[in-house]
């Protein structure tokens, strides 16, 4: 007799949400919203050495934000695929499954 294993339920939706949520928090870090960005970096730290250093480092601030943005992107979709590549080889899973524990009808012999 086979060996019956359980299997985790894999649900597509729950790591699609999850690359959802870090292209969402990827958006903020755009390089296309990166005026605002330093605008409001510029604000929050303006009268520390903080808000000094981004005054004076448009450009290294700028690559930090673009490199956020990036990696928050990659990452995004990274999760996307792989939550679609888990529900692809769980469907395929159940599919063998389902096909190995039904009785073929050819090893089936009648005498008669």
């Amino acid at each position: 007799m086979a060996q019956q294993c359980e299997l985790p339920q894999v649900r597509k939706a729950d790591g699609t949400k999850r690359g959802e949520r870090w292209l969402a928090l990827s958006f903020v870090f755009c390089p296309c919203h990166l005026p605002w960005t330093l605008a409001i970096l510029a604000m929050v730290f303006g009268g520390g050495a903080l808000g000094t250093f981004v005054r004076g480092n448009g450009l290294l601030i700028g690559l930090a934000v673009s490199a956020l943005w990036l990696a928050g992107t990659w990452k995004g979709f990274a999760l996307i695929r792989q939550a679609e590549r888990a529900a692809k080889a769980a469907l395929a899973i159940d599919a063998a499954t389902t096909r190995a524990e039904q009785p073929s009808a050819t090893s089936v012999r009648v005498d008669g």
